[in-house]
């Protein structure tokens, strides 16, 4: 209840998401009360490492806030292109009382794509955890509790997100104490595992690197 969280959203401008960051941009004044900042990529690469270096915040001086949520979006060729970033993002690990996601749109049919795409095979090799959702409610869902894993483990998590969904609609009812029960279960965790600390080292070298992918893959 302490902390001040933000959100940081970046990814290929002219979103293959269901025009996600079109949407975004009618309601800047909303998400600007709420510390949400939304800047378009200028490619996937980008915006990737713009999700980057929204998690390293605190390097550079005193911060106005105690954390940031990064979230990227695109579809299969910029996942394809934005490999590097993920590697690195994986491997120093994110800072404390961070999180960050990626929101890849899988074309398998190629409605919409130069390609056929699945793009969990991407984030696996660049060690990057996949979360499945099946409909817009599981989006929100799911992605919630993603974050908190991702805050937990100091790791980036995808949300694969199949062109089906993407183009659906779907009517529900928002549940605030689904977010209660998360915010308690996060707390309880942080409690109970007092000495449990995220590894974070985002200088990349030796011998920082080789504790680093120790970290990763133990």
């Amino acid at each position: 209840p302490d902390k001040v969280l933000a959100y940081f959203i970046s990814g290929y401008e002219g979103s293959p998401l269901g025009s996600l960051d079109i949407n975004f941009r009618k309601i800047y004044p909303l998400l600007k009360q709420w510390k949400i900042i939304h800047v378009p990529g200028g490619n996937e690469e980008a915006g990737a490492n713009m999700i980057w270096g929204s998690q390293l915040h605190r390097l550079f001086g005193p911060a106005k806030i105690d954390g940031i949520i990064g979230a990227w979006y695109g579809k299969g060729p910029g996942v394809r292109r934005i490999a590097d970033s993920e590697d690195h993002i994986q491997m120093a690990g994110l800072d404390k009382m961070c999180a960050a996601y990626f929101m890849s749109g899988d074309d398998h049919n190629s409605k919409s794509s130069t390609t056929p795409h699945q793009t969990d095979y991407i984030h696996f090799a660049n060690h990057v955890p996949t979360a499945y959702p099946g409909n817009i409610q599981e989006i929100l869902q799911i992605g919630k509790c993603a974050t908190i894993v991702s805050m937990i483990s100091g790791l980036a998590i995808n949300l694969k997100l199949e062109t089906s969904v993407c183009d659906g609609s779907q009517e529900f009812v928002l549940n605030p104490d689904e977010d209660l029960l998360l915010a308690e279960k996060f707390l309880k965790f942080t409690k109970e595992h007092p000495d449990y600390k995220r590894h974070f080292n985002p200088i990349l070298l030796k011998p920082h690197v080789l504790l680093n992918e120790e970290e990763l893959f133990t």
